[in-house]
This record gives structure tokens, C-alpha cells and sequence, in this order.
């Protein structure tokens, strides 16, 4: 998963700002040099880059990109086959961009496959699933193709797409695909239940359980296939999840499930949507 920055240490700031005083002197150098000012990139901000910096890979991604402007020759004018003039450095910065986010698409693709969703064990495709898959197709346009608007444009959707934002958000996807996995096998408290549980982990924690150490319980194919009881499931979601949970939770958790059991007993089941969900 990618390492979210929390906080930014001071050695961290003074790296950036270094990386981009060094741009915009540069910068400053080309257009006192006379070339033209929509050829060369635009003035770079300490403050505007750090709202774009989630992650760690974010920070090293641009940090390559600040630096290999300051390099011999980056700032040399030239031009596509599509007509575009820009700068040597504006160009091998596309490629790359589009090189890296079609790796990272690729990986992801690879994780729709191993991640099916089953309902009543039948490999289930949804709408969100299927727009998912759409976004995630290889980038084909060919940088070198580009006439000047279209580069412009592209270069800049690059510059942002090539970020982390997907990769922080796995969580929440999976979060989104498991829930759908519980309500469909078992019965409403025991999906609240299981549900609570992966809240009080988080979905990051819960998406590498699956994916990285292959805990079979949050498995949806083993949820759907294994012959064993769903009150057997339930508890050994349940043995996988406590490992990670403090007392504190444990206690709040028992208490919110035993208010929901003495719900249930007291309540006739034409009652209990009128007075609302169980939690």
C-alpha cells in the first residue's frame, strides 16, 4: 500500500523548496534568454505541489520531475510529429507519466481478476465494477501524435493522473466489494457484524489481509465455495481481525452486538425497520 505522508518533517520541506527554487531559476534563465514563455513550463509552488503530495511515491515523483528539469539540455525546444513544439524536458516527461500510469493500470487490472466478486457463487459483474475496469484501460495516445492544444492538455492531465490518489484509495474499494459479499451470504447481523469488524481495522488493513498475507475469510470466492457453517466463517473472520484489535475495541465491539441481539429478541420483525437499522 502506498505510505501516506502525515507529516512533513522539516529535512522534507527544505528538499522541495530547494528542488524548486532550482526550477523556477532555471525557468528564469530561459525566459531572460529570450525564449518563448509558452514553451517553457510554468512557475512551480512550494504550497500548490504539497496539496497535490499525499504519498511517499508522490513526493518522489515530483521531486524526479523538479530535478530533471535543471538538467543540460532539458530546456532545449522541440517538435512532435503531431506539429506540437515543446520543451525536451515537457516531452520525456509525458512519456514517462504515461508510462508510469499504464503500469500502474496494468497492476491494477491484474488485482480486478484476482479480486472477483461471487453472489450465490456466481462470479458478478456490476455497474461500478465495469465503469472501474473502463478507467483503468492502458492509456493508447500517442504522445509523439499530439498537435500543440492536445499536448498541452494531455501533458497536464498526466502530470496529476500519475499520482498516488488510486493507490490510497484501496481501501475503500475493498471495503465496497466485501460489503457486498457479506449482505449476499449471511444474515443481516452477522453481515453488520463482519462489517464492524473490518471498520475497526480500516479497509487498507483489511485490503492487505486478503491480498498480501491471502487470510481466506475475506476471500469472497472461499466466503461463497467453503462448505462450512456461516456462523464457522463468522468466527474465523472474527480470529483473523482480533489479532489487530485493542481491548478497547473488543469491549465496545461486544457491547454494540449484544444491544443489536436484545434488538432483534424483543422486537417483532414487522417493527424493526420502522424503529430503524440495527447498528
Amino acid at each position: 500500500m502506498a505510505k501516506i505522508i502525515r507529516k512533513w518533517s522539516k529535512r522534507r520541506n527544505k528538499t522541495l523548496a530547494r528542488a524548486v527554487k532550482n526550477f523556477n531559476a532555471k525557468l528564469k534563465r530561459q525566459i531572460a534568454k529570450g525564449v518563448d514563455k509558452a514553451l517553457l513550463p510554468g512557475k512551480m509552488l512550494v504550497s500548490e505541489l504539497k496539496q497535490i503530495i499525499n504519498t511517499e511515491g508522490d513526493y518522489r515523483k515530483i521531486l524526479n520531475s523538479l530535478k530533471s528539469w535543471t538538467k543540460r539540455g532539458s530546456e532545449k525546444v522541440v517538435e512532435t510529429k503531431g506539429g506540437a513544439k515543446v520543451t525536451k524536458w515537457a516531452l520525456q516527461e509525458a512519456k514517462k507519466h504515461k508510462a508510469e500510469i499504464n503500469e500502474r493500470r496494468e497492476k491494477i487490472n491484474k488485482e480486478f481478476e484476482e479480486r472477483p466478486i461471487y453472489i450465490d457463487g456466481e462470479q458478478w459483474e456490476n455497474v461500478e465494477r465495469t465503469v472501474a475496469e473502463q478507467e483503468v484501460k492502458p492509456l493508447t495516445k500517442e504522445i509523439e501524435n499530439l498537435n500543440q492544444k492536445d499536448f498541452e492538455s494531455f501533458s497536464k492531465w498526466l502530470w496529476r493522473e500519475r499520482l498516488d490518489e488510486r493507490e490510497i484509495n484501496k481501501g475503500i474499494w475493498f471495503i465496497q466489494d466485501i460489503s457486498e459479499v457479506f449482505y449476499a451470504q449471511f444474515s443481516a447481523e452477522n453481515a453488520n457484524y463482519a462489517m464492524r469488524l473490518i471498520e475497526m481495522i480500516g479497509g487498507e488493513k483489511a485490503y492487505s489481509l486478503y491480498h498480501d498475507d491471502g487470510v481466506s475469510a475475506l476471500d469472497p470466492k472461499w466466503q461463497y465455495s467453503e462448505p462450512v457453517e456461516e456462523q464457522e466463517k463468522i468466527e474465523k473472520l472474527e480470529e483473523e481481525i482480533f489479532k489487530f484489535l485493542t481491548e478497547e475495541q473488543k469491549k465496545k465491539l461486544a457491547e454494540e452486538f449484544e444491544q443489536a441481539k436484545q434488538f432483534i429478541m424483543n422486537t417483532p420483525p414487522n417493527q424493526r425497520m420502522k424503529k430503524g437499522k440495527m447498528k
